[in-house]
C-alpha cells in the first residue's frame, strides 16, 4: 500500500499529494473500512494471480465532500502500482 500511495506518478491526477511516511498507511486502511461500515461499499485489493502480490485497488467510494459541484455520490476508481498497468499485463499474457 505504501509503494502505491507514495508514488508521485500514481497521484499525478489525484491532487499530487502522495503519502510521505509508512505511518500514514493505517489511516488509509481505516478510511476504507469506515466506507464499508457507513455505506456498505469500498475498495477491493487487486492481486496478481501469478505472484499473489498486492498491485493496487479498485472499487466504489462514497464521496461526501463537494467535488465539481456534486456531493453525496458513488465514485468508481482504481489505482495500480507503476509497472502493473495495462501495458505490463498485456506483456505478461504474451
Amino acid at each position: 500500500m505504501y509503494e502505491l500511495d507514495s508514488d508521485p506518478e500514481v497521484h499525478k491526477y489525484l491532487g499530487n499529494n502522495p503519502i510521505k511516511d509508512k505511518d500514514q498507511v493505517p489511516g488509509i486502511i481505516d478510511f476504507i473500512r469506515k466506507q464499508y461500515i457507513e455505506h456498505g461499499i469500498g475498495r477491493w485489493a487487486v492481486v496478481d494471480k501469478q505472484t499473489n502480490d498486492f498491485i493496487g485497488w479498485a472499487g466504489l467510494k462514497y464521496i461526501t465532500e463537494e467535488t465539481n459541484g456534486q456531493k453525496n455520490y458513488y465514485d468508481l476508481g482504481y489505482r495500480l502500482i507503476n509497472g502493473t498497468g495495462e501495458e505490463e499485463l498485456q506483456r505478461k499474457q504474451r
